[in-house]
């Protein structure tokens, strides 16, 4: 039997949507995932990213990073260092909060591989629009958990499913780079398998607090 790519209980619940794509559901933690026959391959998911126009000099962008960048730049102070975690091609927040005078690291396992990111220790780390893409959650996050200050901050963009949503129409996961979904229940289990507090601020802002 599959076990959840979160946290590891077993699927009880798989179905496919009209483009034949095959999805299961955590019923202990509401995880939705992409069976891995189906995911893209390296190259494919690589040129994805790469044809995406974020910059920081995009206004729109910027905006859109504001949701996640005004409620995390309230936690945190002006000594404090940060870490835009799978930051992309074009790494953006990073510039908003160096602009407001606070160090920030960059890391992106594809194009900004920064093994020493990997080990330094961080008072706060932005994740926007990254765990949506993650294979394996539960690894990611306790890399996160291993580089984050005791009482720091991860700040997440995703968009977060609820049961109002029609998955099999949903926009969001009609990007095939999308691989899991995650849900008010979802998230919730994520604080409480890290030991951590849980702020949802909106429809696509969390944040954790070690």
């Amino acid at each position: 039997m599959m076990n959840c790519v979160l946290c590891d209980s077993p699927i009880r619940k798989s179905f496919q949507t009209n483009d034949k794509k095959n999805y299961h559901e955590c019923s202990s933690c509401g995880l939705i995932f992409l069976d891995c026959n189906d995911r893209l391959s390296y190259a494919d998911e690589k040129a994805r990213y790469e044809s995406h126009q974020n910059s920081p000099t995009d206004i729109s962008y910027r905006n859109f990073l504001n949701q996640l960048f005004q409620p995390l730049s309230q936690k945190i102070n002006k000594d404090n260092i940060g870490l835009d975690f799978g930051c992309g091609p074009g790494p953006t927040i990073s510039k908003m909060f160096q602009e407001n005078g606070i160090k920030m690291d960059i890391y992106d396992p594809i194009f900004f591989p920064n093994n020493y990111a990997l080990k330094a220790q961080y008072d706060f780390i932005s994740c926007t629009e990254v765990v949506e893409h993650l294979f394996d959650p539960a690894k990611t996050l306790n890399l996160i958990d291993l580089i984050l200050k005791k009482s720091g901050w991860l700040g997440v963009m995703t968009k977060i499913y609820d049961k109002s949503i029609i998955f099999e129409d949903w926009y969001y996961r009609k990007d095939p780079t999308h691989v899991a979904f995650y849900s008010k229940q979802t998230l919730e289990t994520i604080a409480d398998m890290m030991g951590w507090k849980c702020e949802i601020h909106s429809d696509n802002v969390v944040l954790f607090q070690k």
